[in-house]
């Protein structure tokens, strides 16, 4: 098991510091995570160009939340702040440091997927993007979910290199006990046995440069 450290952008010195030390305790600490959107920074802001300093000092992946937010009500808006089109100015800047726009930066594909096209360190994710209550909701998502991924496989094939598998939650979630829903996506997938282990476990490891 893996782990990323979290950083709080409105101390993000102090926060810096801590997970320096953390780095030092917890050797499986791969990435950092930033939550753009329930922060208002987006993500060319001279504060996460620090965080991006530091992790390609240590090697390691920067994760966005991306796309949707929730407010204290569970109802979803897309932040402009949390927008993905705002990583391109990091993905130049620092070539051998990887980054991540998680949730497919739902609901603004275009801007995630094409930037997976267009830079070699540039990723996302599904994770998130299912939370139907009930098995035929959850199949209703799937099918949305696939239909988007498909369309964007036939206009960027290489992408297929830079989607990973996610759900969100552990499967030890409450509220998410079952996530056999997001298995049943790669089945709707346009794509072979390969490129579904790819999506599945090797752009995982290329994302976070996990090496066995």
């Amino acid at each position: 098991m893996y782990f990323l450290d979290s950083v709080d952008l409105d101390h993000v010195e102090d926060e810096l510091k801590k997970i320096e030390k953390d780095l030092k305790k917890y050797p499986r600490i791969i990435g950092i995570k930033i939550y753009l959107g329930y922060q208002k920074y987006f993500a060319n802001n001279e504060k996460i160009f620090k965080v991006a300093d530091f992790a390609c000092k240590n090697k390691l992946t920067v994760t966005f939340h991306c796309g949707e937010i929730y407010d204290e009500d569970g109802k979803s808006s897309f932040s402009e702040y949390s927008n993905a089109k705002y990583i391109e100015d990091l993905a130049k800047k620092y070539p051998n440091t990887n980054f991540v726009a998680s949730h497919i930066n739902w609901p603004e594909f275009e801007s995630v997927f094409s930037l997976c096209n267009k830079y070699d360190n540039f990723y996302t994710c599904f994770s998130g993007c299912n939370d139907g209550w009930d098995e035929k909701e959850r199949s209703r998502q799937n099918m949305l979910i696939s239909d988007i991924l498909n369309k964007y496989f036939k206009k960027y094939p290489k992408i297929k290199k830079k989607v990973m598998y996610g759900t969100d939650f552990f499967a030890c979630s409450e509220d998410y006990s079952d996530v056999s829903s997001y298995i049943k996506i790669l089945d709707l997938l346009n794509i072979n046995s390969k490129e579904k282990k790819d999506i599945l476990y090797n752009n995982v490891c290329n994302a976070y440069k996990i090496k066995f």
